[in-house]
């Protein structure tokens, strides 16, 4: 992940847009998606000649690669790290296997704690 160069107070507030989208999905285009409204069919907007798509946001380099932190700390393969906090392995919270990191159920539970710290350790010089 390349280092930001935003100050901490500016990934922090990422991170918490990140999460308070959560359930948005991104497209092709790198923009993330919402789903219509539930009182909009999207089968009703598309017969209607709308987009089912209720709106549209491009995500800046950082945001992405916050989105993929959460994704690949969740997954089997988990995320690709050289030297991530010991505390967290010791604490139950992180596996690191062949480099990688993922999540452990407990780490689940502590996700946006461990992606903060995460992003956080890569803004030290």
């Amino acid at each position: 992940m390349k280092t930001p160069s935003a100050p901490a107070a500016t990934t922090a507030s990422a991170i918490a847009r990140a999460r308070s989208r959560a359930g948005a999905r991104l497209s092709s285009t790198e923009a993330r998606t919402a789903p219509p409204s539930a009182t909009t069919a999207p089968a009703s907007a598309t017969a209607e000649g709308r987009s089912p798509v209720e709106s549209e946001e491009t995500l800046t380099v950082e945001q992405r690669e916050i989105e993929a932190l959460y994704l690949g700390l969740r997954t089997v393969e988990g995320v690709r790290r050289l030297s991530p906090p010991p505390h967290l392995a010791a604490q139950g919270w992180i596996e690191v296997r062949d480099g990688r990191l993922k999540c452990t159920p407990e780490g689940w539970l502590r996700l946006d704690s461990i992606v903060t710290e995460l992003t956080m350790q890569t803004e030290t010089p």
